[in-house]
């Protein structure tokens, strides 16, 4: 699969961090100090990507530089919606840009959202 990832003249650092979107630090950091112990990687080319999506019925959260994620979309510095509606994507070209202040006021409305696509997923597809 190809990606098109804008490619930047300097590398900048992403917080990088994969776990369960409610009640863990990588899904909602609240405080300076809870940013401070996520992990960060150096992104040579490409974008820090916060990535919401559904795992085995629950919603997951990765932070990360594009070129960590096997991605098929255009990374253009927004928020969008993934094409089969699993997921929501969040790109960003700022050191840290991908913490608790990148554009994802949405995810509170958007857990609910997922947690009812899901419901009417099963209903449909589970027979």
């Amino acid at each position: 699969m190809m990606s098109f990832v804008p490619v930047l003249a300097v590398p900048i650092e992403c917080y990088n961090c994969l776990d369960k979107l409610f009640n863990t630090t990588c899904g909602d950091p609240r405080t300076d100090d809870e940013l401070d112990i996520l992990d960060t990687i150096t992104c040579k080319t490409g974008a820090c990507v916060k990535w919401t999506y559904y795992k085995n019925s629950e919603l997951i959260m990765r932070r990360t530089c594009s070129l960590e994620i096997n991605i098929n979309i255009h990374l253009n510095h927004v928020c969008q919606d993934e094409s089969y509606g699993n997921g929501y994507l969040c790109m960003c070209d700022k050191d840290l840009c991908n913490g608790a202040e990148s554009p994802t006021s949405r995810l509170p409305m958007l857990g609910s959202s997922f947690l009812m696509l899901a419901a009417v997923h099963q209903m449909l597809f589970a027979r």
